[in-house]
């Protein structure tokens, strides 16, 4: 038994050497299986290019769409801001001339009231007791003096 294992050892080199190709041989076959399905995933995907490119153009022209539309919001925004303080000022304006206009209304029903003078009293009178309420003559009287 020896002898016979001496003599079938370069046999058996040649049996572990043989396994060992035939073992890488499987190993490279399973590399190029891999690669295969590999590069028919990627040739399909390559057939879709177009596609897709016009996919990410479209999301891209909508993402711009919305940036456009948001600035013009925002600027929207900060204009009637604007608006809406101007308009404030002029109704806060249009409230004191309409007071001031209530006050003078009511001064000139209060004179209108009273009895005329009598001649001696219109002639005692200065002259400037006849002349135009200052508001007339663009002085303009303020809120708390009309009030007062």
């Amino acid at each position: 038994s020896g002898a016979a294992a001496a003599a079938m050892a370069p046999f058996d080199q040649v049996v572990s050497e043989y396994d060992a190709l035939q073992r890488r041989r499987e190993a490279l076959l399973a590399a190029v299986a891999e690669q295969h399905a590999l590069f028919v995933v990627a040739r399909h995907a390559e057939e879709n290019y177009a596609e897709r490119q016009e996919y990410l153009g479209s999301l891209s022209h909508g993402a711009d769409e919305m940036c456009a539309i948001h600035e013009g919001l925002t600027e929207g925004h900060r204009f009637y801001k604007v608006v809406l303080t101007e308009l404030r000022k002029a109704s806060e304006k249009g409230a004191e001339i309409a007071d001031l206009r209530e006050a003078e209304r009511a001064s000139l029903l209060r004179r209108m009231n009273e009895p005329p003078p009598t001649f001696t009293q219109a002639t005692a009178q200065p002259a400037a007791a006849h002349a135009a309420p200052s508001s007339y003559a663009g002085g303009g009287a303020s809120l708390a003096e009309a009030r007062a």
